[in-house]
């Protein structure tokens, strides 16, 4: 019987950026190690990110020069644009070729996967070290694979998914990671990461368990549903297997549930004593007390990596997280106080989120990320998850195969209005630097001119916001170019009004804006000018309209003591403060207060006052 020649392929990542960076595919090297013990093929590797030269002319150079019969490659669901360019390529270098793809692009929705991938023959659903090896044997014997657990192939032009496999029981028993097949230490030296120091390091990650027992709604697990842990005896024996082989300077031990006890987490601390590398861990919220804390105080524990995720007790139910702020809180504060570095990331946009939401928890990043290191992303409904069931169910994601192709951009799952959403995801990229995939989200911006008097928060915000254009600015009382009357300044045109009301005007009647935004305006408007934007023109108040109209409402305010005050919203007619209410909101005032903290006030007013701008200009229409 002829043995086969099986090639595992690791892609060049081209989905991550042009960067070089990427992070190795575990999945695919402990895959090649099991096929390699069991014996029954020759195995080939090839990890095309070190490798010079164009692809496919290095990948027919391979499948040829070493008579490749099966090709293999897996990745996930955001991988697909570097595994279907895999899979085509080697169709066209040999069509007689069996092409096998696994990983989480194919288990999280396995007919979506092979019909976006039609050059695959099989796929691997769920863990592949056992199911690699019973496919490569039937193919070797020319049986059928029809009764292998754990593949989805095509037959008679249908789709025919056979039981899942389940789970290996025993994780010490499967193989370590092929690393010497993937040119791992090649890896190290070309993808260093930074420290907050700004010192380079290489960083190597050991899986100490797979799957999870908790069921976030955003999460998808290709390893299966049952969570188990390796034995620290064989996770030890990995390290010093890679410590034999390679220049360790970090490892990051990859469990998501690693303390689910304290006695485990202080034997991995007490055998860790004698290495002198750096290391991380994965911990839940719920798992952090302050025994655990003791334990990996003073130890050569860099990180402790959390998940967040929400500051908003609603988010956090509805992502059934099982936590609550006042957990995060106390964590937090337990390991800055021990002096240990986190890491935790929090993410926007889960089905509960409104903007009352998002800002609530923006505010709570924004007041933390000082003391704790934290990243900032939009939530992606990731194949498999509660989260993309639900929203392929709503008709959110219509065309789940386009969906796939299209790299799985985000999508709004959530209950803010389209605009609203845009607002949250361009604060989001403010804070990470990232461009998303939004552009079916937007529709013509509205042109908006604002007239308000010196600089300010509200200001500066507007100007920035990307959910509407701001063509033009007129300053009352300007603070700085005091003697340039007209300039255009990175697309906005600026006004430093003159007491020409009648320039104002045909300045304004020049530019078309749709809308005229009023903040801090020392007098009324003429009709000529409040009437003349095509949705006319909103006046942003201190106050809680109809009380304490005027220009400066707070003297009236702190006088009749009043214990709350806030922020209104409203059309501008020939009246002081008087036209139609478009929206309000309300906040607490502090006993005591008066002038000598009215700067504070008024920042509170700003900062609930922008959003709530946002969200006007987002509904409002034509009127006139």
């Amino acid at each position: 019987m002829k043995r086969l020649n099986v090639l595992f392929v690791i892609p060049r990542y081209v989905s991550y950026g042009n960067s070089g960076h990427y992070v190795m595919p575990m999945g695919t090297l402990y895959v090649s190690s099991a096929l390699k013990q069991a014996g029954i093929a020759n195995v080939f590797t090839l990890n095309l990110n070190h490798s010079k030269g164009k692809e496919k002319e290095i990948l027919s150079d391979c499948i040829h020069n070493n008579h490749i019969d099966v090709f293999c490659v897996g990745g996930l669901s955001g991988e697909y644009a570097d595994i279907a360019r895999m899979v085509r390529y080697s169709r066209q270098i040999k069509p007689t070729l069996t092409i096998v793809c696994g990983g989480g692009i194919i288990t999280a929705d396995p007919k979506t996967a092979m019909q976006a991938l039609p050059e695959v023959d099989y796929g691997v659903i769920g863990e592949g070290e056992t199911t690699i090896v019973e496919l490569i044997d039937a193919l070797q014997k020319n049986t059928s694979a029809a009764q292998i657990n754990g593949l989805i192939f095509s037959s008679n032009q249908q789709f025919i998914i056979s039981p899942r496999r389940q789970e290996t029981g025993n994780l010490d028993e499967i193989p370590l990671p092929d690393y010497e097949g993937f040119d791992y230490g090649t890896y190290l030296c070309e993808n260093p990461d930074m420290s907050d120091e700004g010192r380079s390091y290489t960083q190597i990650s050991v899986i100490g368990g797979r799957s999870c027992k908790y069921h976030c709604t955003f999460c998808f697990h290709p390893s299966g549903e049952k969570y188990r842990q390796r034995s620290l005896d064989s996770i030890f024996t990995e390290i010093d297997y890679l410590l034999a082989k390679y220049n360790v300077t970090y490892i990051a031990l990859r469990e998501e549930l690693f303390a689910t006890d304290n006695r485990r987490v202080a034997e991995f601390c007490s055998r860790m004593e004698k290495y002198s590398f750096e290391w991380s861990i994965q911990l839940r919220i719920d798992s952090i007390n302050s025994q655990l804390v003791n334990t990996l105080k003073n130890t050569h524990c860099r990180y402790v990596f959390v998940g967040v995720e929400s500051a908003h007790n609603d988010i956090l139910k509805s992502m059934r997280k099982g936590i609550t702020v006042q957990q995060i809180e106390t964590a937090l504060n337990m390991l800055a106080e021990a002096n240990i570095s986190s890491r935790s990331g929090i993410i926007f946009g889960d089905k509960a989120e409104t903007l009352q939401t998002a800002m609530c928890t923006f505010d709570w990043y924004r007041a933390h990320k000082s003391r704790n290191r934290m990243f900032v992303d939009m939530i992606i409904a990731f194949p498999g998850s509660q989260l993309y069931i639900d929203a392929c169910n709503e008709g959110k994601i219509p065309d789940t195969v386009q969906f796939l192709k299209d790299g799985c951009p985000i999508v709004n799952v959530s209950r803010l209005s389209d605009t609203d959403f845009l607002h949250i995801v361009n604060m989001v990229e403010g804070e990470n630097q990232r461009k998303y995939q939004v552009k079916q989200y937007r529709k013509r911006r509205k042109k908006i001119v604002l007239a308000t008097s010196g600089q300010s928060f509200l200001r500066e915000q507007i100007i920035k916001e990307q959910s509407f254009q701001i063509i033009g600015l007129v300053d009352f009382r300007p603070e700085t170019n005091k003697d340039i009357k007209i300039q255009i300044i990175n697309g906005i045109n600026f006004y430093n009004y003159d007491n020409d009301i009648h320039f104002f005007e045909q300045w304004l009647r020049k530019l078309q804006p749709d809308l005229l935004v009023v903040y801090k305006m020392p007098f009324l408007l003429p009709e000529s000018i409040f009437n003349l934007p095509k949705c006319g023109s909103i006046n942003i108040h201190p106050s809680l309209l109809p009380k304490y109209r005027g220009a400066n409402p707070w003297f009236e305010i702190f006088k009749n003591a009043e214990k709350s005050s806030g922020v209104t919203i409203h059309k501008i007619d020939k009246y002081a403060d008087h036209g139609k209410i478009m929206a309000q909101t309300k906040f607490d005032i502090p006993n005591g207060s008066g002038m000598h903290n009215l700067s504070d006030l008024q920042a509170e007013a700003e900062k609930l006052a922008f959003p709530l701008l946002v969200s006007v200009i987002a509904n409002i229409n034509n009127e006139n």
